[in-house]
């Protein structure tokens, strides 16, 4: 999976609006189940089709709630080995190391140089 840098525009939202309405989000297998579905609407149906698999990244994986201990910022990413790492503290050195980001502005190593 890229780095997304629209997380925290677009799909944070999308989660928080679920979850302001009393809609419990589940991850099963690879889909998202939403309770109950009398409270769906059209416009968040279209929404977390949109971006199921960042909503089922931040189900699953979910980023440490505190700030990093050495520079506290909250620049986290996953790593394909299943590890969140301090995206200011150890920025990845290639983009095929993230497997999801919850920052906005993490830039890779490989970026920066060329």
């Amino acid at each position: 999976m890229n780095v997304s840098k629209d997380v925290f525009k677009d799909v944070l939202p999308t989660y928080n609006e679920l979850k302001a309405k009393g809609i419990r989000v589940e991850v099963v297998g690879n889909n998202l189940k939403l309770t109950p579905k009398s409270k769906l609407t059209l416009d968040l149906i279209t929404k977390v089709k949109r971006y199921k698999e960042e909503l089922i990244n931040i189900l699953q994986f979910k980023p440490p709630q505190e700030p990093c201990y050495a520079c506290k910022d909250y620049n986290w990413w996953l790593s394909i080995y299943g590890h969140w790492v301090c995206g200011t503290c150890h920025p990845p050195a290639c983009r095929e190391l993230v497997k999801y980001a919850i920052s906005k502005d993490l830039k890779c190593l490989d970026e920066v140089v060329h």
